[in-house]
């Protein structure tokens, strides 16, 4: 099961903006890869759309498509996220520019993920932790 997969489930976008993040940028220094690119953009797009940042939600999502055109609701993301803009009274013309900051918002409700493992998971994401398997 993935790390961050008890994160996901239980709506902790948070947690998942970070963790993926992370996993994107350290993508490319792996020799055996774990976790498929397309996943990690997939699960990223999504949680910045949770956590309200539809632009860049966007933005991950076209990635995600430019790698894979046929992964699963990859197209239906796009178009939820281009209609969510339109609603916002953004225009189309202006889906990909004018980026706003990043706003992620931490889930208030800590009793999701027991103490040990969310300690656990929170070192590894500031990277005071390996997995060893």
């Amino acid at each position: 099961m993935p790390i961050f997969n008890p994160v996901t489930k239980k709506y902790d976008y948070y947690h998942s903006i970070l963790w993926m993040e992370e996993a994107n940028e350290r993508y490319h220094l792996q020799k055996e890869f774990t976790q498929n690119k397309t996943d990690i953009l997939n699960i990223l797009s999504i949680s910045l759309y949770k956590q309200g940042n539809l632009k860049r939600a966007l933005i991950i999502n076209d990635k995600l498509i430019e790698l894979d055109p046929l992964y699963p609701n990859a197209t239906n993301n796009s178009k939820l996220y281009e209609q969510e803009l339109l609603d916002n009274g953004v225009v189309e013309e202006d889906f990909r520019i004018n980026i706003p900051p990043l706003n992620i918002t931490r889930f208030n409700n800590a009793s999701y993920l027991y103490p040990a493992y969310r300690k656990a998971y929170e070192e590894l994401c500031r990277g005071e932790k390996e997995i060893v398997c």
